[in-house]
């Protein structure tokens, strides 16, 4: 399908891939993963044209289609929900709107006494195009991908650019799946799906009849959906056949015999250096240092394994509180004449652990909006702790940045000491 040979790319003196080669087969499962800066997201530009490359040849079977999901900034406008996503067969439609046109020359023709024969041909043509591209059913399949992205049909109708980032990145995925290509590029798709969501895309990717792969940091979704593990490590890529659990087994195996190598080397170039060192200038021996010394010269040298990095957090002691910290009573809340939830009581003591779960339109992210004093227009009480300090962390809150600001600028605008 997909024939990447001795890739090579840099960012000014940054090493993204170095001789990277990669054969992607039809039908193949696979999961893409890697540290933050490993180039995933560029690798998929690759494999799509996108990216120039600095080295390297790039070959692609005929008549593949490509479709790519990328993680944001996806921003629809203009048209209702239905009708945006039917834009994912704009082929198709284009069909319709000529059988629509012909079927209109066909009766005008028809009423003037107009030979109508070569319009009549011309329709049975452009219709038998239409049956063969499943025209007749595209609004069904349609809905139904939107009900399985936790759309309503109370939703169909609603101008997309009314959806909040999250859902527009529903719409974008609706039609891609829509388009069935042979190639689903899919970067970080369960971001932001809901668990019900993300078990439906599970599903159906368990019986997508074409090849795709997945960036994600979620090892239960890549464990249920992918047969093979592409990891980039060191500007290349290691590749593991299974799910991901297989993927954390064999490369500890395989971290664990490298170590064991590059010790066995280690040992090896001191033993051999202190030879060269004992009788550099020992005439006798001076045939056997220049030998080891040619030795050492052409050794490939190994590196040490790359070893995982981790992130340590230090949260400062929170400020002192009551054992209540916050509690509703009788919440209730409504959009216009929708009620989104009501007769809402619970308490959160101080150190406590809530998870807040619920379907799509349950009112989960209203909710906290509520208790962060974000949303004030409800019903209910709600009772907070007068030293309570919240910090609030939305599911669409990479909306809110500018995007000229660096990540060291954007936290000291944020925090009290940096």
């Amino acid at each position: 399908m997909i024939r990447l040979t001795n890739i090579g790319l840099s960012f000014g003196a940054q090493l993204i891939f170095k001789n990277m080669s990669w054969h992607l087969c039809p039908e193949e499962r696979v999961g893409l993963i890697g540290p933050n800066g490993a180039g995933k997201t560029t690798l998929l530009q690759i494999l799509l044209e996108r990216q120039l490359i600095d080295a390297g040849t790039i070959r692609r079977t005929k008549n593949m289609a490509a479709g790519y999901l990328p993680q944001d900034r996806i921003n629809l406008t203009g048209k209702p929900l239905l009708e945006e996503t039917l834009t994912a067969f704009d082929s198709v439609l284009k069909l319709e709107r000529e059988i629509h046109s012909l079927q209109n020359e066909i009766d005008a023709a028809a009423k003037s006494g107009k030979n109508t024969a070569a319009l009549l041909d011309r329709l049975g043509k452009i219709q038998q195009l239409f049956e063969h591209a499943d025209g007749y059913r595209l609004e069904s399949e349609a809905k139904k991908i939107l009900k399985g992205l936790g759309f309503t049909e109370d939703d169909w109708q609603r101008e997309t650019s009314t959806f909040s980032g999250g859902w527009q990145m529903r719409i974008a995925l609706a039609k891609l799946l829509l388009q069935r290509p042979n190639l689903l590029m899919l970067d970080e798709p369960t971001n932001h799906l809901d668990v019900q969501t993300t078990e439906w895309l599970e599903n159906y990717l368990q019986n997508y009849d074409g090849a795709f792969i997945l960036v994600s940091h979620d090892r239960y979704f890549l464990d249920r959906t992918v047969k093979k593990i592409v990891s980039l490590e060191r500007g290349g890529l290691q590749i593991y056949h299974g799910n991901y659990t297989r993927f954390e087994q064999e490369r500890k195996k395989r971290i664990e015999i490298q170590w064991g190598e590059y010790y066995r080397q280690k040992e090896e170039i001191e033993r051999i250096q202190k030879f060269i060192d004992r009788f550099r200038y020992k005439a006798t021996k001076a045939a056997q240092v220049q030998s080891r010394i040619k030795m050492l010269e052409k050794m490939p040298l190994l590196e040490s394994p790359e070893a995982e990095s981790h992130v340590f957090f230090h949260f400062p002691p929170a400020p002192a509180s009551g054992k209540l910290l916050i509690a509703t009573e009788n919440a209730e809340k409504y959009f216009a004449e929708k009620q989104v939830f009501a007769n809402v009581s619970f308490r959160c003591d101080r150190c406590e652990r809530i998870a807040i779960v619920g379907v799509n339109g349950a009112g989960k992210s209203t909710l906290c909006r509520i208790l962060a004093g974000i949303d004030t227009e409800h019903k209910g009480e709600i009772f907070k702790d007068n030293r309570l300090k919240i910090g609030y962390y939305s599911q669409d809150i990479a909306d809110r940045f500018s995007g000229d600001t660096t990540v060291l600028t954007e936290a000291q605008s944020h925090a009290e000491t940096i």
